[in-house]
């Protein structure tokens, strides 16, 4: 069966001499893997290239039930980026950002809002200020746990509940076993401050200490989670 559906490319994979496996967020149908034929040959119709990490695109794939593996037929690029690929902090986080819904998003079912959430930061990102560019990644993450189920109960209270305990998602009075279980005063206050107005901007050292703990937030939330081989290249991007 053709249908015409949207999607946002999270993965690809170089198969035989000139096709690619790739990894998209369909609208209609959730997570699909497609194969590409031919577009590594010199003559392609399609470049690769219009197949990096977010390219948000309208597709017509052959849709067959209980295959893993669906084709595609025609794709046209639905936006074209305007400074990701040339803006090397914003490619950095585009790879970040493709890496956190891969290992994040794993299910064929679908998600009107999600997707257009996806969509609606994806084209914010390639449009953002340097400020709103250095923000983005905390505040995706933040963003996308609401669509997921884990967002942040912002229950904070400097006497009564000064600890964010990661694994709980929730602030508490008494500060886990292990250090890495929870975010401890003054951080978890500044974290409770970002919650409560993620707009404001903050230092760079506490947005740098908050991504850190906010990925390890999704490695307490997220099935093999783990680490990710784009954060560290961002930040080393971000050093130099």
């Amino acid at each position: 069966m053709l249908i015409a559906l949207k999607g946002i490319v999270f993965k690809t994979i170089k198969y035989a001499e000139s096709s690619l496996i790739c990894k998209i967020y369909t609208e209609n149908f959730g997570v699909r893997s497609y194969m590409v034929n031919g577009v590594r040959r010199p003559k392609s119709r399609l470049h690769a290239a219009a197949l990096q990490p977010l390219s948000i695109l309208d597709m017509v794939v052959y849709e067959q039930a209980n295959k893993n593996l669906q084709r595609i037929k025609d794709i046209k690029m639905a936006y074209i980026f305007e400074q990701i690929p040339f803006d090397m902090a914003k490619t950095g986080i585009a790879l970040l950002v493709a890496e956190i819904m891969n290992k994040t998003l794993q299910e064929e079912t679908p998600n009107t809002g999600l997707f257009n959430f996806l969509e609606q930061q994806i084209r914010f990102l390639d449009h953002s200020t340097a400020p709103e560019t250095a923000h983005f990644p905390l505040n995706f993450l933040l963003q996308l746990s609401r669509h997921i189920g884990f967002y942040p109960h912002n229950n904070y209270d400097a006497v009564q509940r000064p600890y964010f305990h990661l694994q709980e998602g929730l602030f508490s009075n008494q500060s886990a076993a292990h250090a890495a279980l929870h975010i401890e005063p003054p951080l978890s206050d500044v974290f409770s401050q970002w919650l409560a107005q993620p707009q404001n901007p903050l230092p760079k050292s506490s947005r740098a200490a908050l991504l850190e703990q906010m990925l390890h937030y999704y490695r307490f939330h997220i099935e093999n989670f783990g680490e990710l081989h784009s954060y560290q290249v961002l930040r080393n991007l971000w050093n130099t």
